[in-house]
């Protein structure tokens, strides 16, 4: 083939070369350069074809460039400059000579010549380097929209997820922009648009300045479009600090469980208040744990067969779990039901088998102690009258529900915003409900058991699964590994930040993939035989190190059904209205400025609620332990005939 190509060349030369010399000739003629003494008839017939020759050399020379190597484009907007410049000169130089200018056919028509064949070595290049074509960018902006959407502004124009019942999964490590960039403006537009939902509110304790951070901006977007006029979700606001702005809620209320059900609602309940307390139990339980598990659970089953007495909430569960367990044990051998269900523990207990059954109990006890607190136990034991309703996507009163933890003291907060997650998640995901997301910043910090199920069920429901984290190496910590990818590949739309962590940024590598990149290689050989060579190599469509160093705000990712479906943008600070959420949850209100006393008294009030509870509790076991005396003071009948015989 190389010499193929060489010997052309080498025609094309001569023919260059000898076309070239007749049209010197030619202008020679014409300028009176040149005057033929000889063969006149053989000159004249030489400038009668003198278009024809032009012509010709035009071509050769056109195609003589093909056949060497080109230099690289630097500037692909000059290209039709070059190609514009290259068609004139050809046209001048094939029309040829002016008759009414010697002017021009001395100095004008030999620039003409040698301009044309620099213009096409110049000009060839742009078109030549098409053989190889490097793939497309696969980035740009998704503006597909729909009833349900979110819209983010960005550097390079609007960013919208139009299907963000698909889940949304958001990465960056702190300082990204993750919470400026996505998260207070999907808050924003569910007060703007009336969607409901929960926001789950790392920094939520509301006696630290500026907190809570989502519960302020949730607050304040709502009252903003309700003072427009525009309708709205209900807020409301759950924690365990401060007792002055929160609402009450009954986890184990039976208006959450549907018939025949019951016993699952509440296992899940309390797997999941178990599974929060004891790290080590959430990706498996071991023979101490399961029966630890299975105790409260017992506890809680009886006292929602008995809540006729007013015990069916999770602080009278804790409360009987933390009392005289052989007590319990007899209370709760009481139901037969219940006493199938735990015949193990109940088996040992029976046969004196201390050493088990105290080993089950205290593995039960040990993490619950940490509930042991007033305000929690406030919160969670509301009476029918005073509770909030944890169905805050019904249609007649959709609500934006926040719910804050206190990172100061998130081991014994976080297993109780756990719970009342479990029961938002089996109220949302139900057909006939209002358009909600289930919002979860920085997601490790509780466990919900289920979610991985829900996830993947809700969407069809409308209800939007977000899900926030630094890094993902920490849902891999706290979910364990397999559960973790389970949720994040359950996500379609997917947002990575600047991180820290190489695998991450190894892993959203992946996931952009490969493109095609035109390559070219070029060979001088000393025998003057010179070449270019084109290919296409694989490439990544962005490496690990450009990911990782991504700046503050600038955002990788996908968009479910974008449209296209990739993008890499710099975001803009989202738009939030914040505001301080008043005191609205003091039972007396006595104005004039007596708050001291108002909040005196409310703190009263939970402290008297607190020893209801144990009394409510004590009672029971009273009356258990009173059986267990009248029945130990009566003597067995058969002992009883026996005495009479011996008197005889």
């Amino acid at each position: 083939m190389e010499r193929e190509k060489k010997d052309l060349s080498f025609i094309l030369i001569l023919l260059s070369t000898l076309i070239g010399t007749a049209v010197l000739f030619q202008w020679a003629i014409v300028t009176g350069l040149y005057a033929p003494l000889r063969n006149p008839a053989m000159w004249e017939r030489l400038m009668e074809k003198d278009i024809l020759f032009r012509f010709l050399y035009v071509i050769l020379i056109g195609g003589l460039a093909f056949l060497f190597p080109v230099g690289k484009v630097k500037d692909e907007n000059k290209k039709w400059v070059y190609t514009s410049m290259t068609l004139v000169t050809a046209s001048m130089l094939v029309v040829g000579f002016s008759r009414l200018s010697a002017w021009y056919n001395l100095f004008v028509f030999p620039i003409l010549f040698v301009a044309y064949t620099l213009l096409v070595i110049k000009t060839l290049p742009y078109f030549l380097r098409r053989h190889a074509q490097s793939d497309d960018s696969i980035f740009g902006l998704s503006r597909e929209e729909s009833a349900f959407y979110f819209r983010f502004e960005t550097a390079s124009g609007p960013l919208v997820i139009h299907k963000p019942q698909q889940n949304v999964y958001i990465d960056g490590g702190p300082g990204s922009g993750k919470s400026e960039s996505w998260i207070k403006g999907i808050i924003y537009q569910c007060a703007e648009r009336n969607y409901a939902g929960f926001v789950y509110d790392w920094e939520g304790d509301p006696t630290k300045d500026k907190s809570p951070i989502l519960s302020r901006i949730a607050y304040g977007s709502i009252e903003h479009f309700r003072n427009k006029g525009m309708e709205t979700p209900r807020f409301a606001y759950i924690n365990f600090v401060d007792m002055s702005r929160t609402v009450r809620v009954n986890v184990l209320s039976p208006q959450y469980m549907s018939k025949g059900n019951e016993s699952l609602f509440i296992r899940n309940i309390i797997m999941t208040l178990m599974k929060n307390l004891e790290a080590s139990w959430k990706e498996k339980t071991d023979f101490w744990a399961n029966n630890a598990i299975n105790y409260v659970y017992s506890i809680a089953y009886k006292c929602f067969k008995e809540r006729k007495l007013g015990i069916c909430t999770l602080p009278h569960v804790i409360a009987l779990a933390l009392s005289d367990s052989n007590l319990v044990f007899h209370w709760l051998s009481e139901d037969p039901e219940i006493a199938l269900n735990m015949s193990s523990m109940l088996t040992a207990w029976k046969l004196g088998a201390q050493q088990q059954t105290a080993g089950a109990v205290s593995s039960a006890q040990t993490p619950l102690v940490l509930l042991n607190n007033k305000y929690i136990f406030w919160v969670l034991s509301p009476l029918p009258e005073e509770e909030f309703s944890l169905d805050i996507t019904n249609k007649e009163h959709p609500t934006l529900l926040c719910v804050g933890n206190a990172p100061t003291i998130k081991e014994a907060v976080s297993p109780a915003i756990s719970c009342i997650g479990s029961v938002l998640m089996s109220q949302m995901n139900n057909p006939g409900k209002a358009t909600s997301i289930f919002m979860v910043d920085e997601f490790p910090t509780i466990l919900l058991q289920g979610i991985d199920t829900f996830i993947g069920t809700a969407r069809k429901h409308n209800v939007a699964t977000i899900l926030a984290v630094q890094d993902f190496n920490q849902a891999v910590r706290d979910y364990g590994e397999k559960s973790a990818n389970i949720l994040k590949a359950s996500c379609g739309t997917q947002a990575y930040g600047m991180t820290g962590n190489e695998k991450t940024a190894k892993d959203i590598e992946n996931l952009l993939g490969e493109k095609k990149e035109a390559q070219e290689s070029y060979s001088h050989q000393a025998g003057g035989n010179n070449s270019v060579t084109e290919s296409l190599q694989k490439e990544k469509v962005l490496k690990a190190r450009d990911i990782a160093g991504q700046a503050a705000g600038h955002f990788i990712g996908k968009i479910a059904g974008g449209k296209p479906p990739f993008f890499s943008v710099q975001m803009d600070m989202c738009r939030f209205e914040e505001k301080e959420i008043p005191r609205f949850s003091l039972p007396v209100k006595l104005g004039n400025g007596k708050e001291e006393m108002e909040l005196e008294i409310l703190e009263e009030i939970i402290q008297q609620n607190y020893i209801k509870i144990i009394e409510d509790v004590n009672a029971i076991l009273k009356k258990i332990e009173d059986k267990l005396k009248e029945k130990s003071a009566v003597p067995p009948t058969g002992t009883h005939k026996t005495e009479q015989k011996i008197i005889r």
